[in-house]
C-alpha cells in the first residue's frame, strides 16, 4: 500500500472515530451529515446545487445520497426543489438552520484546531507519542499534507472524491 494512501486513510478513520461521540453528544449530528452539509456549502458551486453532483463529490451511491438528503430535509437543514430546466433534476441548498449547524460544528472542531491535532496524531503516530517537540512534529505533518495536496492535483483539503464512482 502506498504510504500517502495509508497515512491519509489512517488520518481519516482516526478523525471519524474521534468525532463520532462528541458530535452526537454535543450537536446530535453524525459525521456523514456533516460531510453532506459541508459538500453542499462548498464553493465553487452556485447556491443551489444539483443532487447528482453530490454523488460524485462524496463518492456515495445515488440511493445513499438521496436517503441522506431526505433526512436532512426533514430536519430542516436543507431545501430540495425541482429544477426549472429539467423536472427530473433536484436542486439542493442549505437553509439558515443548516448553515448555523455546520458553522457551529466547524467552529468547535475544524476552526479551533482540534481536527488538525487529530490529523497530526494520525499521520505521525509513532512520533507524536514521544515527549517534547510536538510543534516540530506538527510541521512535519504539514509537510506530509502538502505532499498529499500536490499528489492529488492541488485540490487541498476539500471534500472531493477524485475518481468516478462506479454507480454514478
Amino acid at each position: 500500500m502506498h504510504q500517502i494512501f495509508f497515512l491519509t486513510k489512517r488520518a481519516h478513520w482516526g478523525c471519524q472515530n474521534k468525532m463520532r461521540k462528541p458530535l452526537k453528544k454535543k450537536f446530535d449530528i453524525t459525521a456523514g451529515r456533516v460531510d453532506m452539509l459541508h459538500a453542499i456549502s462548498k464553493e465553487p458551486w452556485p447556491e443551489s446545487k444539483e443532487q447528482r453532483r453530490l454523488v460524485q463529490k462524496l463518492g456515495c451511491v445515488r440511493s445513499v445520497v438521496s436517503r441522506m438528503l431526505k433526512a436532512l430535509e426533514k430536519l430542516g437543514w436543507i431545501r430540495r426543489e425541482k429544477a426549472d430546466y429539467d423536472r427530473r433534476m433536484w436542486l439542493v441548498s442549505l437553509t439558515k438552520k443548516g448553515r448555523r449547524m455546520l458553522d457551529r460544528v466547524m467552529r468547535s472542531y475544524v476552526n479551533s484546531g482540534v481536527v488538525a491535532v487529530w490529523v497530526y496524531k494520525a499521520l505521525a503516530r509513532e512520533w507524536w507519542r514521544k515527549k517534547g517537540y510536538r510543534k516540530d512534529r506538527a510541521i512535519l505533518c504539514e509537510d506530509k499534507l502538502s505532499l498529499l495536496r500536490d499528489g492529488i492535483g492541488g485540490r487541498g483539503a476539500t471534500t472531493f472524491y477524485p475518481f468516478e464512482h462506479p454507480d454514478a
